[in-house]
């Protein structure tokens, strides 16, 4: 996930900024990478689009029923790491617990359905009415 950091685009190259900026990242570190190494990456990528004057959505990992992908624990550590950056941050920003969309809505044990992805849709559209 850092690696991918480097590859922003340079922001003199945009024609515009975008105003919100939605960060879901994780969920394939899981099985792999220490928590403490994945919200150090997103708390960087956070940062990088604060600094480019966005409202930043942080958005916890959601639920999974793949035993593959990592555990249930690691994922919980990694979303209450990151509800507690959201607070501690001073620019512009709002959590999304996305572990609010029951797994009823996944349909390969980690993907949403297209109802999933409503509701994960409305979860956003909550946080982000009070930045409109």
């Amino acid at each position: 996930m850092k690696q991918r950091l480097v590859h922003f685009p340079d922001t003199s190259d945009l024609p515009t900024l975008p105003s919100v900026i939605l960060i879901l990242g994780g969920t394939n570190d899981l099985k792999k990478v220490p928590v403490t190494t994945t919200v150090a990456n997103l708390q960087a990528m956070h940062k990088l689009a604060a600094g480019w004057g966005a409202v930043v959505g942080v958005l916890a990992l959601p639920r999974f029923l793949d035993p593959k992908v990592g555990s249930a624990s690691k994922r919980s550590g990694v979303n209450d790491a990151l509800a507690d950056l959201q607070r501690s941050y001073r620019f512009p920003s709002f959590f999304v617990n996305l572990t609010a969309v029951p797994p009823s809505h996944l349909y390969d044990g980690l993907h949403f359905t297209s109802h999933g992805y409503f509701m994960l849709a409305e979860l956003i559209a909550q946080k982000l009415w009070l930045w409109l």
